[in-house]
């Protein structure tokens, strides 16, 4: 199985796994309502991820340890050029949402 593959089935299951915790208490909004574009949940981890980003600054990339090292440093630069691209992401189908509505 490729990393893919195993992300993607890790991630199925984790869905699996909300839904039937969804269903066990009742939830009657559909998660889709809850989390995808326009709503208060998707604005929540666009909020969350912007955090993340600034916490990786402020506690990583600025700390004597990571700035010695030079395969540390890389690291937290991954690390925050992939949460900078979700931001993006999430950002985009946000507003794309929205404008759609309005």
């Amino acid at each position: 199985m490729t990393e893919h593959e195993e992300l993607e089935a890790e991630r199925l299951a984790r869905l699996a796994e909300l839904r039937k915790s969804d269903q066990e208490r009742g939830e009657k909004q559909p998660l889709e309502y809850r989390y995808g574009p326009e709503s208060f949940g998707c604005h929540e981890a666009l909020h969350a991820t912007n955090l993340i980003l600034g916490l990786i600054d402020r506690e990583l990339a600025a700390h004597g340890s990571i700035i010695q090292n030079a395969e540390w440093y890389a690291h937290v630069r991954k690390a925050q050029d992939e949460l900078a691209a979700l931001y993006q992401k999430i950002g985009a189908a946000h507003l794309a949402g929205t404008d759609q509505r309005h």
